[in-house]
């Protein structure tokens, strides 16, 4: 499987070459830049093998003021050029392309039909070149993982999953991260209420600009949370439910996953078509549930389901909201019921719910839930210990139970007072 970064400049159409590139099984896209720092960005995340970029977008880089490491990235993949929209390449263009760091790999015929013989252009261009490697060194180290998408899905209504990823995404927000928050699945949007109904495009009014996306763009398109996350809500309350497209959902995801450093994704409905979108993106999916049997039962299926569509069951943990201890089923027992780590157990916080509930309120740090989600994101490595009034973990959680692990007692919820 070849890897490749696509470098477009804003206003070119998207070719029907690359889009049916995007689709074949034996090369995998990994984002679409509209501009340099979108670009360097996108090298620097995932490391592809290629660089497939238009002659207008080389030429349109500027490396004045770029620093060294950084301008480096372009001599990493191999470049392979493609005449940009409505414009050849001429010898200026040309003179000033070839100046650029890059490794230059030849020139794909833009109105060529052939997809298969054109990607045995670029796989033989690939073995030349890179001496019969097809991955980069830099894509080697990071093949397999991808911690910048994380889901947390209910097993049922009312568990609290929306509650919780939004106290998530305002506490993984700390410093100069950009994290933005996606609600996929479901009528009616859980998030809309935390903003004006006016401000910011929802994710069907995004995905038909998927392959057109930027930071620039995102930025005065998506409404920033005063807590300083970015919200994406599934659409507006008037507007009716829309079945998933695969390939434009597909590359928004994509897309999303290189121009910001974290997605969370809150999906109201494991079964639905929307999480057999995730599966290529390889997402840390938490299932939220409560300690009593019926949530337990349902979590299980959920699980199962998962499994049965194709989730690597690595990724899969079990967050335990509302856990005070006195329950009939201990942590331990819905480890082993559903198969799944325990790896986090939410203390019982209605201050924080019905704030949520009636007044669309982010949880404060200092609350019992927002500790607890701190200490969660600290085990992920996402903050440094003691931020937020997350306590300083050990090497190891101890939240994580599993079903070879024998304990004798439970213990207490994390962030409780």
């Amino acid at each position: 499987m070849l890897t490749a970064a696509v470098a477009i400049s804003a206003g070119e159409v998207f070719p029907e070459l690359l889009a049916a590139l995007d689709g074949h099984p034996s090369l995998e896209i990994c984002g679409v830049a509209r501009s340099t720092p979108d670009l360097f960005r996108l090298l620097f995340r995932f490391g592809p093998t290629l660089l497939i970029a238009s002659t207008c977008f080389l030429d349109e880089i500027d490396l004045e003021g770029v620093p060294a490491d950084r301008s480096r990235l372009l001599s990493i993949p191999l470049t392979i050029v493609f005449p940009g929209d409505g414009l050849e390449p001429h010898h200026e263009m040309v003179t000033r392309i070839t100046r650029l760091p890059i490794r230059m790999g030849g020139i794909i015929d833009r109105d060529s039909g052939d997809v298969d013989h054109v990607l045995q252009y670029i796989k033989s261009k690939v073995d030349i070149y890179s001496n019969g490697h097809a991955e980069s060194s830099l894509s080697q180290s990071r093949k397999g993982s991808n911690d910048g998408l994380i889901v947390f899905s209910g097993c049922k209504g009312g568990v609290g999953n929306t509650l919780i990823s939004c106290s998530f995404a305002a506490i993984s927000a700390l410093g100069e991260k950009r994290v933005i928050l996606v609600e996929m699945g479901g009528a009616r949007s859980q998030l809309i209420h935390l903003k004006s109904t006016l401000d910011g495009k929802t994710f069907t009014e995004l995905a038909p600009m998927a392959e057109e996306l930027s930071w620039d763009l995102l930025r005065v398109s998506l409404y920033r949370h005063p807590s300083g996350f970015h919200l994406l809500p599934s659409s507006r309350r008037s507007v009716p439910a829309q079945s998933p497209n695969p390939r434009v959902y597909g590359s928004l995801l994509r897309n999303l996953l290189f121009l910001f450093d974290l997605v969370i994704l809150d999906l109201q409905n494991p079964w639905g078509g929307e999480f057999s979108l995730l599966l290529p993106f390889s997402p840390l999916v938490n299932i939220v549930t409560l300690p009593d049997m019926l949530s337990t039962a349902c979590a299980r299926d959920a699980a199962e389901s998962m499994r049965r569509g194709g989730m690597d069951a690595s990724r899969m943990r079990l967050l335990v909201n509302r856990y005070g201890g006195n329950h009939v089923l201990g942590l331990e027992e819905m480890a082993r019921a559903t198969g799944m780590d325990v790896t986090a157990a939410f203390p019982d916080d209605a201050r924080s719910g019905l704030d949520f509930c009636e007044m669309g309120e982010v949880p404060r740090p200092t609350s019992p839930l927002g500790k607890a989600t701190a200490s969660l994101a600290v085990d992920l490595g996402l903050i440094p210990p003691g931020s937020n009034g997350a306590r300083p973990r050990p090497d190891r959680p101890p939240y994580r139970f599993g079903r070879k692990r024998n304990r004798r007692s439970a213990p207490k919820a994390m962030g409780g007072a």
